[in-house]
């Protein structure tokens, strides 16, 4: 599903899909939409841009279509983007607009030596973080965590498997170390955990550890240091957020089968480094209240446009929320549209009644039509995109082994 950015009026409209919309959703399967979006853009009526979520190495180089105009993503010198113009590169992306009063939450208390906040998958290597755990009750009875594992719809066997293994691995005691908030998705919703608590539990952990190798737009660590927490990731770690981490605020481990003795050890030392304090330069980088105006201005830069009324916030700029909604993150579902070119017409004609309070309202109605997938239509594009993902897998292995 697109972000409406700005409404359009006497200066044309932004709109912003992810880079998995562009790249295998509605825009990218169906060349009615990309006529559609061509001709938006080409008569100024819309600017469109590209919220890039995570590592999109894969797909080799970004081939830019017409109705593009900027990118999101926080490196301009990222190889998958080479064939960008850099100027079109906007090096901001969801991160860097939480409000400022998330500083509230900071707390110079420390209740967890490391919290992990991740869903129960084999991706965020939830059997290797149980894995840490259980060494580090090892070295020192006295350390404490914190498990936060929001749970899906429907149960696999990956969460039953760590279920069992939390019973199969730690005693009564060691138990005792270890405190779990695992809630249904069915029952609170996509993030069944409100923002207020996951930032004090946070605010409230000495670090936070994220084990995975593969993420979005990891949040959650930005969130970690802008409350004084410090962060513990795996070097294997592919996302565009790592230029921020650095000696002073992150342990990057990189050991050989990820085994978690020596991982354990590694961060016994650095549980026992001084607190990280960042700097108000350091979190001005993040807040919202410092990058609207920039994000206007760079969108305003890229598309060269003349009109100053374009550039004042209060001339239809719709820029609440951005830190969840570029990442089309709902309450209650995912914004995202990759299958029904109805559903992205039908949000168009919707516009002229926008209203931010309405948004995922909208979007829960038109996921309605989403759902109708339109597989024949399509055909085209699922050949060339699985051909062309395995040409890349291929030419990437070929290049590694040279």
């Amino acid at each position: 599903m697109p972000i409406l950015l700005k409404k359009k009026n006497k200066t044309p409209g932004v709109i912003v899909f992810t880079h998995g919309e562009a790249l295998y959703g509605v825009p990218a399967k169906f060349k009615n939409i990309k006529d559609f979006l061509l001709k938006k853009s080409s008569n100024n009526d819309y600017i469109f841009g590209i919220h890039i979520q995570g590592d999109i190495s894969w797909i080799g180089y970004w081939k830019k279509e017409n109705w593009q105009s900027f990118f999101m993503w926080q490196d301009k010198k990222a190889k998958v983007l080479n064939k960008v113009k850099k100027n079109e590169i906007i090096e901001l992306n969801c991160i860097n607009f939480y409000p400022d009063s998330i500083r509230q939450f900071y707390d110079k208390k420390k209740i967890y030596d490391i919290c992990c906040i991740a869903k129960f998958s084999d991706l965020k290597k939830i059997n290797l973080t149980l894995n840490i755990f259980k060494q580090l009750i090892k070295i020192n009875k006295n350390y404490r965590f914190l498990l936060v594992c929001p749970i899906s719809s429907s149960k696999d066997n990956y969460e039953k498997y760590i279920i069992n293994k939390i019973k199969t691995t730690f005693d009564t005691i060691e138990l005792k170390n270890i405190d779990f908030i695992c809630n249904e998705e069915k029952f609170f919703g996509r993030f069944p955990i409100s923002n207020d608590l996951i930032y004090s539990l946070i605010s409230k952990s000495k670090t936070l550890m994220l084990n995975s190798h593969q993420e979005g737009v990891p949040r959650v660590i930005i969130e970690a240091l802008l409350l004084d927490t410090k962060v513990i990731v795996s070097k294997n770690l592919k996302s565009g957020i790592k230029k921020y981490l650095t000696k002073n605020n992150s342990l990057i481990y990189n050991i050989k089968n990820e085994d978690p003795i020596k991982i354990s050890k590694q961060i016994k030392k650095f549980l026992q480094t001084k607190e990280y304090i960042s700097n108000e330069n350091f979190k001005n980088n993040f807040y919202e209240k410092n990058n609207q105006q920039n994000l206007i201005n760079l969108i305003g830069k890229v598309s060269n446009i003349k009109d100053k009324s374009f550039y004042k916030m209060n001339n239809g700029w719709q820029l609440n929320n951005l830190v969840k909604r570029l990442a089309c993150h709902g309450y209650d579902i995912d914004y995202t549209f990759f299958n029904n070119d109805e559903s992205l017409l039908k949000w168009f004609s919707s516009l002229k009644k926008y209203s931010y309070s309405k948004e995922e309202e909208m979007y829960i109605y038109l996921k309605n039509i989403e759902k109708k997938k339109k597989f024949f239509s399509a055909y085209k594009f699922y050949f060339k995109f699985f051909y062309d993902k395995i040409e890349n897998k291929i030419k990437s292995y070929i290049n590694e082994i040279r």
